[in-house]
């Protein structure tokens, strides 16, 4: 029952600013200052992201100074499985976590 509970104070208070913001955004769909804003904030999230994902590749391909070819090797298996055998993301992190039980 302590999974449960925790699961609702983690998720209770996103999901209800997100429903909160999909009814205001939807009402105001059509005003073009909204849409710059968020044209600009949308800039800002790939930004965000991008920068994550090369600390991320940092730590984890080039830890102390050294290539480690496993991790390389997990990654650009998965990245055929997702965009050449069109493979669901799920499967793709089972993946992925089977690869890295096996090679790491």
């Amino acid at each position: 029952i302590g999974a449960i509970i925790a699961t609702l104070g983690v998720m209770t208070p996103s999901l209800t600013l997100g429903l909160s913001a999909a009814a205001f955004l939807t009402k105001f769909k059509e005003n073009r200052y909204l849409n710059r804003a968020l044209y600009g904030i949308r800039a800002v999230c790939i930004g965000m992201i991008l920068t994550i994902f090369l600390q991320m590749s940092k730590e984890n391909f080039f830890p102390e100074a050294v290539l480690l070819w496993q991790p390389l090797l997990i990654a650009g298996i998965v990245l055929v499985l997702l965009f050449k055998m069109k493979i669901s993301i799920p499967k793709a992190i089972l993946a992925g976590a089977v690869l890295g039980l096996l090679l790491c």
